[in-house]
């Protein structure tokens, strides 16, 4: 063992564990430091320079990871900052610039940049083929409606989504419905499209007077049964 650690554990020791000077605790083997032959200074630079992790720093010395996290706490031995997360992913300052030369400055030829707004619109219209990919049709989660993929619609969402119910109200009335009309489901059921089950109001303030006729009757009669 190197001087520098043999007077530090004659010094210290591990006796808030009750162990023999020299052991680490959970330690296999005896004394992991004698395995560790690197200065304090050579780990920080493994570490913090050279970018390598404890488990690969205790491949070099043929021990465990843990037990290399214990030197550098017990040393102080400062920890760089956290590495590369999940999805997370950098290039080289080299490769960083070899990008920057082959990017700049290019411009994209009018052919190129119709077949790149095509190939957007084909996909918008195609709708993402995902494993959640449900033929363009799905169920929007705050008010329960049923939407289906139309990009060509006028009044579409961002998306390309329109209401399956305003869908198949202007089938029926053959015509574009107006923003202000509303769709309404006789029997509450808002997955229930089917033409007999939807009335047509002309806005939003006639569609809250049925409502408002339709409620007071139904108290009307609980009241008087």
């Amino acid at each position: 063992m190197q001087f520098w650690m043999r007077r530090w554990m004659r010094l210290h020791g591990n006796k808030e564990e009750g162990k023999a000077p020299g052991v680490m605790p959970g330690a296999k083997g005896g004394n992991v430091l004698n395995k560790v032959t690197a200065t304090p200074e050579r780990l920080d630079e493994m570490h913090n320079k050279e970018h390598m992790t404890y488990k690969q720093i205790a491949d070099v010395f043929h021990c465990s990871s843990s037990s290399i996290c214990y030197i550098f706490k017990k040393f102080n031995i400062p920890h760089r900052e956290r590495g590369l997360r999940k999805g997370e992913f950098h290039h080289s300052e080299k490769t960083k610039e070899l990008l920057r030369k082959k990017m700049t400055g290019r411009v994209f030829s009018e052919e190129t940049i119709r077949k790149m707004s095509d190939s957007k619109k084909k996909l918008l219209a195609n709708g993402w083929k995902g494993s959640r990919w449900n033929g363009g049709k799905r169920q929007h989660r705050s008010d329960g409606y049923i939407q289906i993929m139309r990009p060509d619609h006028p009044y579409c969402t961002k998306e390309g989504y329109v209401f399956e119910h305003r869908l198949v109200m202007e089938e029926k009335i053959g015509r574009l419905l107006k923003p202000e009309e509303v769709v309404h489901h006789i029997n509450g059921i808002r997955t229930d499209n089917r033409p007999e089950n939807l009335q047509l109001f002309q806005n939003g303030a006639e569609h809250q007077r049925y409502h408002a006729l339709y409620t007071r009757k139904r108290n009307k009669r609980g009241f008087t049964s």
